[in-house]
């Protein structure tokens, strides 16, 4: 379970705060723009010095964009309301990512 959440968080959060387009190769970059780094290199040097607690507060601000487009607080809606949007959201993705996912899901 907790990969599926990891991969969707992923290219959820790629395709729509950080700028993700279907024709792009890899949702690494547009996934580091979302979370404010300037590049995926950035991203993965804060993932292996363990900025854990940094990484974690640039993935809630990421996550209130996010909500912020459905119409929703991240801090005070419900968590279900939360849930539904965010499964409405991967339901949406284009196909060439509702494909990436689905063969990520399989690995």
């Amino acid at each position: 379970m907790a990969t599926i959440s990891f991969f969707c968080r992923k290219i959820v959060l790629a395709y729509y705060v950080g700028g993700l387009k279907p024709d792009d190769e890899d949702p690494g970059e547009a996934e580091a723009r979302a979370l404010n780094y300037e590049s995926r290199k950035d991203y993965l040097e804060a993932l292996f010095n363990g900025e854990k607690q940094e990484i974690n507060r640039r993935f809630k601000n990421a996550a209130r964009r996010l909500f912020a487009q459905a119409g929703l607080d991240f801090d005070r809606s419900p968590p279900s309301a939360l849930f539904d949007s965010f499964v409405r959201l991967v339901n949406q993705l284009p196909e060439p990512w509702l494909r990436w996912l689905q063969s990520n899901l399989k690995e």
